[in-house]
């Protein structure tokens, strides 16, 4: 009798025992996503966060500085238009690099040649706030989130509390809105 429980407590797991372990293992699974989703989204809410602050507080060391070129107009007359460093094509997008950026933009869309000759190179390059590379995008040196999407700057008294400018991300859904809470602005949580 001995032999034969012998060989029966040697046979392993039962068909029942297996599928309650597989059972245990797809919950842990199954919990271990969303967590994991929402550990990636803080992350990138966190590293988007630190970039604002650092572009902001950068920005406000040299908020006064202005850009003059001087410009052609149709005919030959000169004259000199000032620009606001930082987003000096107007576009509402904190500024790359205006030289690498005309190589990516279409011809309608680039920086003029005062610009180029003025030696401005982007706000990060001016700037030098110390962020990861990650949160650059490489072909024009232009701040970007953690989405991968350009950072937006306005400029207007009284809008952006006690600065005359306000950095921001639209956030995870890439739509600029207050209603959402997922955008992240340097006026907001200070």
């Amino acid at each position: 009798m001995s032999a034969a429980r012998a060989i029966r407590t040697a046979s392993g797991f039962t068909l029942i025992e297996m599928l309650i372990v597989l059972g245990v293992i797809a919950a842990l699974i199954g919990m271990a996503i969303p967590l994991a989703s929402y550990t990636r989204d803080r992350a990138n809410s966190s590293a988007t966060e630190s970039l604002v602050r650092a572009l902001a507080t950068a920005i406000s060391g040299h908020q006064a500085k202005v850009l003059s070129i001087d410009e052609v107009l149709p005919g030959g007359a000169h004259r000199l238009r000032t620009l606001q460093l930082w987003d000096v094509n107007g576009d509402g997008l904190v500024d790359g690099d205006p030289q690498a950026e005309n190589a990516v933009l279409a011809p309608s869309a680039q920086y003029p040649a005062p610009i180029i000759s003025s030696g401005y190179r982007g706000a990060m390059r001016t700037l030098n706030p110390a962020v990861p590379r990650r949160l650059l995008d490489t072909a024009t040196d232009r701040p970007i989130d953690a989405w991968k999407r350009p950072l937006r700057i306005g400029f207007a008294a009284g809008v952006y509390r006690s600065h005359r400018f306000g950095v921001w991300s639209a956030g995870r859904d890439g739509v600029d809105t207050t209603s959402d809470g997922d955008d992240i602005r340097s006026w907001e949580n200070q």
